[in-house]
């Protein structure tokens, strides 16, 4: 199940002007969003389910499937870095379901060209279609709820000024170190992440202006 409308939670009062200390250049307005995607989100969960069969962990999703469907590691972690990074320069704010509905991605590259790739692709995208669209997607919003106001208040008290909005990326867990990619738009959380022990997202965010 896709929501009827893609969700970019800017809370009501997350927009407002404050004044700027010691300038005349008027007032800092500060926008801050959460944005819940699709596709990085199923990007987090084929790395999860290869992880697995890697016997590197137990993460969600344990899937019965084929190592043979995958591509090798060192391929796999390049091909996925640069489906984040693609993910990353797109209007994924904006154009989320669209792309996640075409298939603009290509997360199919992560799978082996055979019968064991495209039955593990299928397999993913068919569960994680199931999980994300309900229990997944809700949990994630209830995670933006909690953070979106907090950073607004953080950069408010800092009057810290921002020609554009600060996106806060919700995935449900952390991807491998090879992907951590950032730009000083879009900042991660996941669902581990909490504002008492989350202070190293707003070192991220603050350390950018």
């Amino acid at each position: 199940m896709i929501p009827l409308a893609y969700k970019i939670g800017i809370v009501s009062n997350a927009e407002v002007s404050v004044p700027q200390h010691h300038t005349e250049k008027g007032n800092i307005v500060i926008n801050v969003g959460d944005v819940i995607s699709y596709n990085f989100n199923f990007l987090i969960y084929i790395h999860n389910a290869y992880t697995n069969l890697e016997n590197e962990g137990n993460k969600f999703p344990y899937l019965p499937l084929e190592r043979e469907g995958f591509i090798d590691r060192k391929s796999f972690l390049e091909k996925g870095k640069e489906i984040w990074r693609e993910c990353l320069r797109s209007d994924i704010q904006e154009e989320d379901i669209q792309y996640w509905l075409a298939e603009k991605f290509d997360f199919r590259g992560l799978f082996s060209k055979n019968d064991y790739g495209e039955r593990n692709y299928r397999l993913l995208r068919r569960t994680f279609n199931c999980w994300f669209g309900e229990i997944g997607y809700r949990s994630l919003e209830l995670q933006g709820e909690v953070w979106v106001p907090y950073v607004y208040e953080k950069l408010a008290e800092n009057n810290k000024k921002y020609d554009g909005n600060i996106f806060l990326e919700i995935i449900f867990d952390e991807g491998p170190k090879e992907w951590k990619i950032y730009s000083d738009q879009h900042y991660f959380i996941t669902i581990h992440d909490h504002p008492m022990n989350g202070s190293h997202i707003l070192l991220d965010i603050f350390k950018n202006d």
